[in-house]
Formats: C-alpha cells, sequence, structure tokens
C-alpha cells in the first residue's frame, strides 16, 4: 500500500484552506478533527432526514435509527475485518 497525501487530502475540505499562503496543516486532532467529505455528506443525510431521538424508542424515527445503527455497527466490524485482513 503506498501512502498519498494529496489523495488523503483531498479527502477533508477544511485541508484545501491556505494560511499565510501555505496549505493548512493541521494537527491538533486532540481538540477536534478535520471530517472526511464522505462522512460529512452522511452526517448531512443523517441530519437532514433521519435524526430522531433514540430514547422515545416508540416513535417512528427513534425505532428507524435502532434498527439503522445496527445495520451499520455490523458493516463497520464487517469492513473493517475486511480491512485488517489486506494488510
Amino acid at each position: 500500500m503506498t501512502f498519498n497525501a494529496r489523495d488523503i487530502r483531498d479527502r477533508f475540505p477544511v485541508l484545501s484552506t491556505t494560511a499565510n499562503g501555505h496549505p493548512l496543516c493541521y494537527l491538533d486532532n486532540a481538540a477536534t478533527t478535520p471530517v472526511n467529505e464522505r462522512v460529512l455528506a452522511a452526517m448531512q443525510s443523517f441530519e437532514t432526514s433521519k435524526r430522531g431521538n433514540v430514547s422515545r424508542s416508540g416513535h417512528y424515527l427513534a425505532a428507524s435509527i435502532i434498527g439503522a445503527a445496527a445495520v451499520t455497527c455490523f458493516d463497520l466490524i464487517c469492513n473493517f475485518r475486511k480491512y485488517l485482513g489486506n494488510l
């Protein structure tokens, strides 16, 4: 696997910013972390059409979120295992 810094930078919109005429270098991930464009897209979809209070599990949105979260977590675990297997 090769490391391509430009490819990684391109996935994080905030890193297209320039500071004092130079590309932004952001290393303070302890406080906040730049968000990948794919994550931003998923967050926008969730925030605009699926957001609900999971403690109100009798509500339609809450019930659909609980089910979607379980599927998403399972998919995440499976994909992470595949990723680890490819290293």
